[in-house]
């Protein structure tokens, strides 16, 4: 199945199914919240895609500035980003590797991972959720930030070739993982900013959109901080919190 032109939408119903590959170009949207795909998807060209249910038989692939978000489902082999692509993954399980190439970028602030997650030729990845059941592996000029905290090895760049990193990341999931580097591949430890309430490495209206929806909240002391919102905490999310949000506008981790 091939989607073309400008504004092409697919949308994929929870009980349908496509038995081929899905190909997806051109400025298109492509919405997938059950069923399944039988084969690949491949994503070109500025494509935006969002997935948050359902099944992927084989491998998502995305090329040329595609923009991804994957929330759940479950992808049966690899998920690989490249060409300036831009995947976000909050949840949901991919059964092998994830792969970034070409100056990609990939943010992981949940799901799981059955294998490895590798960058590749100035790509960068962001994990500050989720668990891996693989090794990290940067290579070739790219980097892999992990945030967090409580790490085993000190905040910056680890300079082993590989060993073994343990700690908590950003959301509260444990991390206990292997790596390796190669090629001037690195991976950077860093703590979390305070207010990057989704935990993607930067600041901005998504996470102002949180701090909005607890606004005048004065129940914080028994809802977890108001997730994180009450910077004080003080019990209630006023003019102080919005303050100190304000102060990290914008603040951005990521290259």
């Amino acid at each position: 199945m091939r989607t073309n032109g400008n504004l092409t939408t697919v949308f994929l119903v929870a009980d349908g199914s496509i038995g081929e590959d899905l190909l997806s170009y051109g400025d298109s949207i492509f919405i997938q919240s059950g069923g399944g795909i039988g084969r690949d998807i491949k994503i070109y060209n500025n494509s935006n895609i969002s997935i948050s249910d359902g099944a992927i038989g084989r491998d998502f692939l995305t090329y040329n500035s595609s923009r991804i978000k994957i929330s759940g489902g479950t992808i049966y082999r690899s998920v690989v980003s490249s060409n300036t692509s831009y995947l976000k993954i909050a949840g949901g399980s991919k059964l092998r590797s994830i792969s970034g190439y070409n100056e990609s970028q990939t943010i992981l602030t949940g799901g799981s991972t059955a294998e490895n997650i590798i960058t590749n030729d100035y790509s960068y990845a962001l994990l500050s959720g989720g668990f891996v059941d693989g090794i990290l592996n940067p290579k070739h000029n790219s980097q892999i930030t992990v945030y967090g905290s409580g790490f085993n090895y000190p905040l910056g760049s680890i300079a082993d070739v590989s060993g073994t990193l343990t700690g908590t990341l950003a959301n509260g999931d444990p991390l206990n993982v292997d790596f390796t580097r190669e090629g001037n591949g690195a991976i950077l430890l860093t703590n979390p900013n305070i207010a990057d309430f989704d935990y993607d490495g930067i600041v901005n209206f998504a996470d102002f959109v949180v701090l909005a929806s607890y606004w005048q909240n004065t129940d914080c002391a028994i809802l977890n901080n108001c997730e994180g919102v009450d910077f004080g905490p003080d019990g209630d999310v006023d003019l102080d919190d919005l303050k100190q949000f304000a102060s990290n506008w914008l603040d951005n981790i990521t290259p």
